[in-house]
């Protein structure tokens, strides 16, 4: 069960981290290489520390990056909406300063 866990949270790290799933897959085959139970926790544990070090020293990074990956599917999202609306240059044109108001959030 512990392996398991600590597999499971050392796959994460890489998922989140966008690192090279076939190193993931070297560090896995090299842990079924190891010659005994004792070698094969002791590798997963130092993987594991090594990556939580990583994973922590990236985590604002990482945090930034989720959040303009957010904010670019708003904006598509917004910029469909509004090119979809049939009507949309007839009536009043304040409509159109709330859109530039809006796209201007995006280019803070």
């Amino acid at each position: 069960e512990g392996e398991r866990a600590g597999r499971e949270r050392v796959a994460f790290i890489y998922e989140k981290a966008g690192l090279d799933d076939r190193d993931l897959q070297a560090f896995y085959a090299s842990l079924e290489e190891a010659p005994s139970v004792e070698t094969r926790r002791r590798l997963l544990a130092q993987e594991l520390g090594r990556l939580e070090k990583y994973f922590a020293s990236v985590a604002e990074i990482l945090a930034q990056l989720e959040e303009l990956r957010c904010l670019a599917v708003e904006g598509a999202r917004f910029e469909a909406a509004r090119m979809a609306e049939k009507d949309r240059f007839s009536g009043n044109s304040v409509h159109f300063l709330e859109e530039e108001r809006y796209r201007k959030m995006f280019v803070r």
